[in-house]
């Protein structure tokens, strides 16, 4: 193979989880992790938690997975679903250790949930990281997460149809 033969402008790469242009020899993205396509912005597939991320689990646990697996990526958007299952899952994940704490008698001198406690300090960045992105989805700051009234209304708000500034729609 000679100099000529290769391409010398190759198409441009984009991620299809958050739009973010990639460098032409990645296969992922650097700012979220998703796969890359080669092609024009417009082009850009948006798939599903469940086509990113393959699995025998019914798709309701790849919506609960998906923030596990961006576990730290304020990038982006997310969908309303994604947020609410993930949101879900934890619940009942919390309310599980607490109660089989006190069915095993774990801590039962202290009023406290040890496992309880120890699941919402794992859960804490990817949880901030999905409640960015859930934000951004409403074409609002991150930062938005944070004030009290106004972060539950733009949680149950629809996101902004096609591609705002926070990337491609990930409906």
């Amino acid at each position: 193979m000679s100099v000529t033969d290769v391409d010398e402008n190759p198409p441009p790469t984009y991620c299809v989880n958050c739009g973010a242009k990639a460098k032409a020899i990645a296969k992922f993205c650097h700012v979220c992790g998703s796969p890359v396509y080669r092609g024009t912005s417009s082009e850009i597939p948006h798939p599903s938690p469940s086509q990113l991320f393959p699995s025998t689990a019914t798709p309701a646990l790849d919506w609960y997975f998906a923030p596990w697996k961006k576990y730290a990526v304020f990038a982006g958007r997310a969908r309303r679903k994604e947020f609410w299952l993930f949101y879900l899952g934890n619940f009942i994940v919390a309310l599980a250790l607490g109660l089989s704490e006190g069915l095993f008698g774990i801590a039962a001198e202290t009023d406290e949930s040890i496992l309880a406690l120890l699941f919402q300090l794992a859960i804490l960045v990817p949880t901030l990281a999905v409640g960015v992105r859930r934000m951004h989805d409403t074409d609002h700051s991150g930062w938005w997460v944070i004030v009290p009234i106004a972060n539950v209304v733009f949680l149950f708000m629809k996101g902004t149809r096609g591609a705002n500034r926070f990337g491609a729609d990930p409906k």
